[in-house]
């Protein structure tokens, strides 16, 4: 499996919905008419853990209840990979990432970018 990580510059806000499946197969549109980006839950939990372990940390979060307008993910991707070589992609999120992952769910955007698994072929 080779990661990657999608990064967004500016105040440009990333929409982050379910994939859905029509009976077809065929992903449906986003109904809020947003951007089309979709993340899985992995994804997204990668990313709030990514987040959380930023210098800016949850205190943002907690005091807010928000993410900051723009979090810089510089050097993110090295710490993508060692999140994922100690803990897999598929991770058990502590109190704080829980509550950075919440307010991604909430705020439907993604402000440092987001982690993209990418599966070899």
């Amino acid at each position: 499996m080779a990661i990657a990580q999608k990064s967004r510059t500016g105040d440009r806000k990333t929409n982050i919905r379910n994939k859905k499946r029509s009976a077809k197969g065929k992903e449906s549109k986003d109904p809020s008419g947003g951007e089309s980006n979709r993340y899985s839950r992995r994804e997204l939990k990668l990313t709030a853990a990514l987040y959380a372990n930023k210098p800016w940390g949850v205190d943002h979060v907690r005091k807010t209840g928000k993410l900051p307008k723009r979090i810089s993910m510089f050097g993110a991707e090295i710490g993508l990979r060692v999140m994922i070589e100690r803990r897999g992609t598929n991770i058990k999120l502590t109190p704080d990432e829980k509550l950075v992952y919440d307010a991604i769910l909430k705020e439907k955007r993604l402000p440092g970018g987001g982690a993209i698994l990418v599966d070899e072929h």
